[in-house]
């Protein structure tokens, strides 16, 4: 037998046994080379000489993952071996390693063999489940989402508690963290169809740029009807509190020479056409730089330069509140919202999601653009010179 250098992109030696008058070819997949690459200590008893054995160049024998000696073996069902720790899965566990595992596990001399168990899931896909157990970042592997996917499921098939693995700061957390702005609907899909609220809330903040009416029912369904109304009251309230503060119009000014209260509705009238421009198609993930670029402009249609620090200055105050919008749920575990948040959204069934859209897409449009085109209606905020009596104090709460 010849023993010549194998695969070593995960870190680990191996070597590759076989006949130096047979050349072999890995016919692994790039991802799985990546992970595991084949190795074998000692030659193998067999009658094939072209034999080989594939193992973990993390979970391999003499590891230092953990103190004690290795004293198991899991093999996965494409045939690489795992050597791992019997009381560290058992210790994890909520249901004995799917009943895999006794509690009463005898103890073994170094001289013999350790068990073998072999489990009906992928290499890739118990690589994450080690690496979960042990509590070891896996991120240089770059699983699949697939892969990520069936770890959770298998997860909840070995008895590991899911609010333990995939909270702050387990590495299962941090890495679909990680993952979740190249992929958000997969990841919130994820989180929500094993109620992971936690991991839900991380990841919502993603899904703002994205469009809703482009959900399917299979992604509806997956979501569940929970987490699909959390989603669409993060949208709306959004929504809603962009357009609070910007629909007040800038504050008067006492009148001068040159600008009277008149004079002034040209301010409140560039105001309001600029505002109705920007909430007639608002989307929850409206940039600043947008607001900015809409609203700076009016400074030159104005010839009085308190108007014009007037309306800097509500700018300023605008570009503030926004920022401070909350991005993620505002809506807690049992449905009902949070009180003091920013978006003030009384929660409906979830059957009954649909008219609750419609009747506060219209309240909001006449809201809009009453005050958008009957410009009379401002008077309100020129007589009273606050608009408290229309937007009470505390509508919003800067984070």
């Amino acid at each position: 037998m010849l023993a010549t250098p194998g695969d070593r992109n995960g870190g680990g030696s191996s070597y590759n046994y076989r006949p130096k008058s047979s050349p072999r070819t890995d016919a692994r997949s790039p991802e799985q080379r990546n992970v595991y690459p084949a190795q074998i200590l000692t030659p193998p008893d067999s009658e094939d000489p072209t034999r080989t054995v594939t193992v973990s160049t993390v979970f391999y024998p003499g590891s230092s993952v953990h103190p004690y000696p290795i004293d198991l073996i899991l093999a996965s069902s494409d045939g690489v071996f795992f050597y791992v720790h019997h009381r560290q899965l058992l210790h994890a566990s909520l249901n004995s390693f799917n009943s895999l595992l006794s509690h009463s596990y005898p103890s073994r001399s170094p001289d013999e063999n350790c068990p073998v168990v072999p489990l009906p899931d992928h290499s890739l896909v118990l690589n994450i489940l080690l690496h979960v157990i042990y509590d070891i970042p896996f991120s240089q592997f770059s699983p699949s989402m697939e892969n990520l996917s069936n770890a959770v499921e298998a997860l909840k098939t070995y008895g590991l508690p899911l609010d333990r693995y995939i909270s702050h700061p387990a590495p299962l957390y941090h890495h679909l963290l990680l993952v979740a702005p190249l992929d958000p609907l997969k990841i919130y899909t994820l989180a929500a169809s094993h109620d992971l609220h936690e991991l839900a809330v991380a990841t919502s903040s993603h899904l703002l740029s994205f469009p809703l009416a482009s959900l399917t029912d299979d992604d509806a369904m997956r979501i569940g009807p929970v987490y699909l109304k959390r989603l669409f009251f993060l949208h709306l309230g959004r929504i809603e509190a962009l357009k609070r503060v910007i629909l007040p119009p800038p504050h008067p000014h006492p009148p001068i020479q040159g600008c009277s209260f008149d004079d002034q509705k040209k301010l409140l009238r560039v105001w309001a056409l600029a505002a109705a421009y920007l909430a007639w198609d608002c989307k929850p993930d409206l940039p600043i730089s947008t607001i900015k670029a809409t609203m700076e402009p009016l400074t030159n249609e104005l010839n009085c330069q308190l108007c014009k620090s007037a309306l800097q200055e509500k700018l300023k105050t605008l570009v503030a509140q926004w920022a401070g919008v909350k991005v993620g749920f505002l809506i807690s575990s049992h449905g009902s919202p949070i009180s003091g948040g920013c978006f003030g959204l009384t929660p409906s069934p979830a059957d009954d999601l649909s008219p609750m859209i419609s009747r506060r897409r219209s309240m909001s449009h006449q809201r809009l653009f009453g005050l958008s085109y009957r410009l009379p209606c401002y008077r309100s905020y020129l007589d009273s010179r606050s608009c408290t009596d229309v937007f009470p104090p505390g509508v919003f709460r800067l984070s």
